[in-house]
């Protein structure tokens, strides 16, 4: 006869008799697909994530350098002398008011720039930068080098112009200023005022030629007597190698400023720094 208790339906799928599906323990891991939505979901919100963090951890833009401290920088000011290297030193010193506000202008167009992450914003705008600079800075040395090779030369003939034509005249001169030397205050005057043709010509050289002290007369006395014989000879000397000196320290001023204002715009140090990892990743 069949048994009374009747064979058990299987549950949940599984006959009597069958084991049980393993169930994954607490220390597994499972992957989820990729293409499942709530994965996928998770990742948009980590990158995200990301972007901000590294928004928030930008450096803060710095403030722009305004057009009149640019022009104040670069010495971009004054009226553009009729002398060929006045009007040269005049250009180049509006060019680097020109070039600084252009380099800040490009600085300013990556850094709002949305597409780029901080650290290749700030190469692309050092390399920018540096370019432009360098380049300007070049630039300017070989005009301040110019310009003073000019004043020397300038000065050469300042000095020539003080020595009379005539050789045996200036032979006289040495002797001339022994004897000015030996005399009062009041002698030194009557000669200076009351000789005249030749004997006056070969006075004036004898003390324009010399230091003051050589003949005894006071510098300011020297230098109006250096003034006349440049008026007489070359009127240009007396206003030339001013100008020139001039424009040679306003050139050096302008390079600094230039140099210091591209300094502020951008952290070259940075740059550097950002460079030597770049070129050194493998």
């Amino acid at each position: 006869m069949p048994p009374n208790n009747p064979t058990p339906l299987a549950v949940n799928g599984a006959a009597q008799g069958s084991q049980p599906s393993p169930q994954p323990s607490d220390n597994s891991e499972s992957v989820a697909p990729t293409n499942d939505r709530a994965f996928r979901e998770a990742v948009q919100r980590e990158v995200r994530r990301i972007e901000s963090s590294r928004a928030k951890s930008a450096p803060t833009p710095k403030a722009p350098i305004s057009e009149a401290q640019l022009g104040e920088a670069c010495q971009d000011w004054g009226p553009r002398g009729e002398a060929p290297l006045l009007g040269l030193g005049r250009d180049a010193r509006a060019s680097s008011k020109k070039v600084a506000s252009k380099i800040q202008e490009n600085v300013r167009k990556l850094q709002q720039n949305p597409t780029e992450n901080v650290a290749k914003m700030l190469l692309a705008a050092g390399k920018i930068a540096r370019e432009s600079m360098t380049q300007q800075i070049e630039a300017l040395d070989g005009l301040i080098n110019t310009t003073a090779r000019h004043v020397e030369e300038l000065d050469r003939d300042i000095r020539s112009q003080m020595n009379p034509a005539s050789g045996e005249l200036r032979q006289q001169l040495p002797e001339l200023r022994t004897a000015m030397r030996s005399m009062s205050d009041e002698q030194r005057e009557r000669v200076l005022h009351n000789t005249q043709g030749e004997d006056y010509e070969a006075v004036i050289y004898a003390v324009a030629s010399a230091p003051a002290w050589a003949s005894g007369v006071d510098e300011g006395q020297r230098m109006q007597i250096k003034s006349h014989i440049l008026g007489l000879r070359k009127p240009e000397l007396l206003y030339l190698p001013k100008q020139h000196k001039q424009e040679l320290e306003l050139l050096k001023k302008c390079r600094e400023g230039f140099e210091r204002s591209v300094n502020e715009m951008i952290d070259f140090k940075s740059v550097d720094a950002l460079r030597s990892l770049a070129d050194g990743a493998p």
